[in-house]
């Protein structure tokens, strides 16, 4: 068999359509202040979309977080309000192809903390909901750039 093939892809994404997620069109979070919460963003990962490779099923895929960036360490790093977690949060909701996961709580995602997901069969996707939870004691700055991996 084939490897699992794993992409992202907004919300629009079909099996023979979508709009890719990449260094080109990324997570499109905005301004977030702090206190607050940003507006949920829905993104769909996707195992071999369309089934053209027949890839083996993503058994117990893990969704993590990373940055390139050396100061981008303090949105995983989290506060002293929030317990010190990623202020980075995601939950899987949906699914096309296989049973969704249902989750009703946020995961805090970062290189080390992971949002645990159910097995993606070939040509089926699960839903994933982000969001930024900014705590009040949070120091300003900018989330420049962070890239989501699936772990399988």
């Amino acid at each position: 068999m084939v490897a699992p093939a794993i992409s992202f892809y907004e919300d629009d994404s079909t099996p023979d359509d979508g709009t890719v997620i990449d260094a080109f069109n990324p997570v499109p979070f905005g301004a977030v202040e702090k206190g607050t919460i940003s507006d949920i963003i829905t993104i769909h990962i996707w195992n071999d979309k369309g089934g053209d490779l027949g890839s083996d099923i993503a058994t117990a895929p893990r969704l993590a977080a990373i940055s390139g960036v050396t100061d981008m360490s303090v949105i995983f790093d989290g506060t002293d309000i929030n317990g010190n977690v990623s202020m980075l949060e995601a939950r899987s909701c949906g699914a096309f192809g296989t049973a969704a996961d249902q989750q009703q709580d946020w995961t805090p995602l970062g290189p080390d903390s992971m949002l645990e997901l159910g097995d993606i069969p070939s040509n089926c996707m699960r839903v994933i909901e982000l969001r930024a939870n900014i705590p009040q004691d949070a120091d300003s700055l900018t989330v420049a750039d962070f890239t989501l991996i699936v772990h399988v």
